[in-house]
């Protein structure tokens, strides 16, 4: 069967990196959906406009019901029309040319059909131009094969943002899929603010949050423990740690101290409450 891809595009008060994230991919695919998560008014007339001049598909939520519940809309469509591809965007992702082409490469020299290939990310010190099998990968840039949503079902809900893409990948690994990062395929997207911090004669990049990505960060952390630290516990240890040196790097750098133990501490406490979904406080 020829290859057929829908690029899912999750949109959110940001109409100027949308139009560069479309502009990037429409040709590289078959088909774009933009699936907006509750934008305000103004980027509305805005969206209409993107959506007239490429020729995609546009969908406007009512309001922000998170990145995994967009995502499953977007796969439900790809089921609906027998797309067999599934290329998952965010709204400031920027695929470098010919960068689906060349996952489609790779997942053809695999031969598997539950797999992810996963393209590298441009500026994020990653010279190995091989294709290599990875542990996770984050959700942006992710050509997903139907075969893997068949055996693993769609993204997780619960989590509302942070952690879909590592519970995603675990549940696909754990089933025996494979996520494989194509070599010469290249990604512009930034996994946050970046902050320069001179440390004594060196230079430290501090990747600052929002104290709200802070406490969903932080929560679904604890979910995501629960859930794979007997399958997956190497993975789980070393995220934690992680998480540890995130703090003291927050304690460190960051300007909103206060506000950010404020909101880690909010979502920590809302997972031992079982809370889940959107913050409401």
């Amino acid at each position: 069967m020829k290859d057929r891809i829908i690029a899912v595009i999750i949109s959110f008060n940001d109409v100027k990196s949308l139009k560069k994230t479309v502009e990037a991919i429409y040709k590289q695919v078959t088909h774009v959906i933009v699936i907006d998560n509750g934008s305000d008014k103004n980027c509305r007339s805005l969206f209409e406009e993107i959506k007239c001049r490429y020729k995609i598909q546009l969908l406007i939520l009512e309001k922000n019901y998170g990145i995994a519940y967009a995502l499953n809309i977007g796969v439900n469509i790809a089921k609906e029309y027998d797309f067999n591809w599934v290329l998952t965007l965010d709204q400031d992702s920027i695929a470098e040319p010919n960068m689906v082409s060349n996952m489609l490469n790779t997942a053809s020299k695999s031969r598997l059909k539950n797999v992810i290939i996963s393209p590298r990310l441009v500026n994020h010190n990653n010279n190995i131009s091989i294709d290599m099998e990875k542990k996770s990968s984050i959700t942006s840039g992710n050509l997903v094969s139907m075969e893997t949503y068949k055996k693993i079902g769609l993204y997780n809900e619960d989590f509302f943002i942070d952690g879909v893409d590592f519970d995603f990948n675990l549940r696909h690994i754990n089933t025996g899929g494979a996520i494989i990062q194509c070599g010469c395929a290249f990604l512009n997207h930034e996994l946050g603010e970046k902050i320069y911090k001179n440390l004594f004669i060196f230079q430290y990049v501090y990747i600052k949050h929002s104290p709200l990505r802070r406490y969903y960060i932080y929560r679904n952390h604890f979910y995501l423990t629960k859930k794979y630290i007997y399958k997956n516990p190497i993975f789980i240890l070393k995220k934690s740690i992680f998480l540890v040196l995130n703090f003291l790097d927050i304690m460190l750098f960051d300007d909103e101290k206060k506000l950010n133990i404020i909101y880690i501490y909010y979502g920590i406490s809302d997972y031992f409450n079982n809370i889940t979904g959107i913050y409401y406080k």
